[in-house]
């Protein structure tokens, strides 16, 4: 299920990168809807490959155990380690790569991973979602989840980095996908009638914008995201970071 609707809170955990102190937030939400931003691999710090499959392992199982309240979505650091990605960037673990797929594995067969959700007006993804790559893909507008969902089992080839006319190498176009796009283009071609909840670029803290909120703030800060049945939101500490 793709869509959230309850009383309880969002809580939205940002890109990992092997760290493993999510449990410490999600110990604290035992009733709540949890979304994890992706980016599982590719420790920005000190977190050995090992770590980082064992971290993922974890989620996998938390996920299995916790089926209709958690949500695990995709993020370039995961998708360059699956086969139909081809190419490799930057952080890639080329000595563990196997190892990693091996892990990423059950969670593609048995379809735990999604693109993007919806809970009220905010559309989560890892990067974003905007209008030329949904036209280019031929998905909703206005109703995106679903097909972008979908897209991810039936044309995975579609969320590979492919840049766009300026051949941007960060990502920084509107024609990338939701695993890539960068602030400036998802702020120059965001979905209309959407707030877009964010990873993927780091910033010092939480970050509020009229069309997107970029929660990326783990190397700089122990900080994340809740959202609540009203769509308020609020900023909170990781307990014991």
């Amino acid at each position: 299920m793709t869509t959230k609707e309850n009383n309880n809170k969002t809580i939205i955990i940002p890109d990992l990168h092997g760290r493993p102190f999510w449990d410490k937030i999600v110990i604290r939400h035992p009733e709540d809807q949890i979304v994890f931003l992706g980016d599982y691999f590719d420790s920005k710090e000190d977190y050995s490959a090992a770590a980082q499959i064992s971290n993922f392992n974890n989620i996998l199982t938390f996920k299995r155990s916790n089926a209709d309240r958690v949500t695990l979505l995709l993020g370039n650091h995961d998708f360059h380690y699956l086969p139909f990605a081809q190419e490799k960037y930057g952080g890639y673990q080329h000595f563990f790569a196997a190892d990693i797929y091996e892990s990423l594995k059950p969670a593609v067969d048995e379809k735990l991973l999604n693109v993007c959700m919806l809970f009220g007006k905010y559309l989560i993804s890892h990067a974003g979602l905007t209008r030329t790559w949904c036209r280019n893909n031929s998905i909703p507008l206005k109703n995106p989840v679903e097909a972008t969902n979908t897209l991810l089992y039936t044309r995975p080839e579609a969320f590979r980095f492919s840049p766009g006319p300026i051949m941007e190498p960060t990502g920084d176009e509107p024609e990338q996908g939701p695993l890539w796009v960068r602030p400036y283009s998802l702020s120059q071609d965001y979905l209309q009638g959407f707030v877009q909840v964010v990873g993927h670029t780091q910033h010092p803290s939480i970050t509020h914008l009229p069309h997107a909120i970029f929660t990326d703030v783990l190397g700089f800060s122990p900080k994340y995201l809740t959202i609540n049945e009203k769509g308020a939101t609020e900023v909170l500490t990781i307990n014991g970071f």
